[in-house]
């Protein structure tokens, strides 16, 4: 603001639940505060030669989609034709989905080319997919805010291995 205009060097910010706390620059919220859709804070700005001002937000908190229902890991023989399964379900009608798999064992995650719906379908299943990782990125539209993207928990493919037939 234009007490702030023109001070060069460091300014200190503090943020405070009342404007009493921002003037005495008493009671400053700590860093884990968790605050909800609108709620005001006061931010104190202060130049190392004491002068401040102070600036009143409104805070917007952006709701994450609700998993309500979690993909679940997927048993196969790994035959021709297998299909494996996958399906999330989530509270909010106006969300979007991005599938990633994960080879090695979910330290990095790629996402799956077209796949975007709440049901993934992979196909066909084979012995080398034992181990991979599936889960679902979902995105709630906050238009016009930032839309606030959640992870489902992956779920893994679980492939067994064929038993070779011995005869006597």
């Amino acid at each position: 603001s234009d007490i702030l205009a023109g001070t060069t060097g460091l300014i200190t910010l503090t943020y405070h639940l009342t404007l009493a706390d921002a003037e005495s620059n008493m009671l400053a919220i700590s860093p884990g505060y968790t605050g909800v859709d609108g709620d005001v804070i006061f931010v104190r700005g202060e130049a190392a030669n004491g002068c401040f001002d102070i600036v009143m937000l409104t805070l917007t908190v952006n709701p994450l989609p609700t998993i309500t229902l979690q993909p679940e890991d997927v048993y196969s023989c790994g035959n021709d034709g297998d299909v494996a399964t996958f399906d999330v379900t989530v509270t909010e009608a106006n969300v979007t989905y991005q599938w990633q798999v994960s080879t090695d064992g979910g330290f990095s995650w790629t996402n799956l080319a077209g796949e975007t719906a709440a049901t993934l379908n992979v196909t066909p299943v084979d012995v080398t997919m034992d181990g991979w990782l599936y889960r679902v990125v979902v995105t709630l539209d906050n238009t016009p805010d930032p839309d606030c993207p959640i992870f489902s928990d992956p779920a893994e493919l679980i492939v067994f291995m064929p038993m070779p037939l011995a005869c006597n």
